[in-house]
């Protein structure tokens, strides 16, 4: 794996949060991934990563360690309160910012033999 994609995977278990029948929220950065859902997460965001090749080096020559843009990827594709737009890059930014909502939002959830999933 490269750094984008530990950042990304380690971005959406730490960004993730379930709510139980019972109503208690449990954050998902305590759980281990499924299978499936480490390999869907990973091949999302090789995708990402390999079309945005370009996109990412500039990213970087600004200065943001790689992995951060995995994380970046994580928070914009699924509209948190940061990401690349908050960067301070501006029109490059605002590419990655589109780049990423164009993929959609992606939802974990905790299964009942407590790993976690893509829905």
């Amino acid at each position: 794996m490269t750094s984008f994609v530990d950042g990304y995977i380690e971005c959406a278990l730490w960004a993730s949060s379930y709510e139980t029948e019972d109503g208690d929220t449990i954050q998902l950065e305590d759980y281990e991934l499924a299978d499936s859902a480490r390999e869907t997460l990973t091949q999302q965001a090789i995708e990402f990563e390999t079309a945005n090749a370009t996109l990412l080096d500039e990213y970087v020559e600004y200065g943001h360690p790689i992995d951060y843009a995995g994380h970046d990827y994580w928070l914009t594709r699924n509209h948190h309160g940061a990401g690349f737009w908050a960067r301070g890059m501006g029109k490059l930014g605002d590419k990655l910012t589109e780049l990423a909502h164009a993929e959609g939002e992606v939802v974990l959830y905790l299964g009942d033999d407590e790993l976690v999933y893509v829905s």
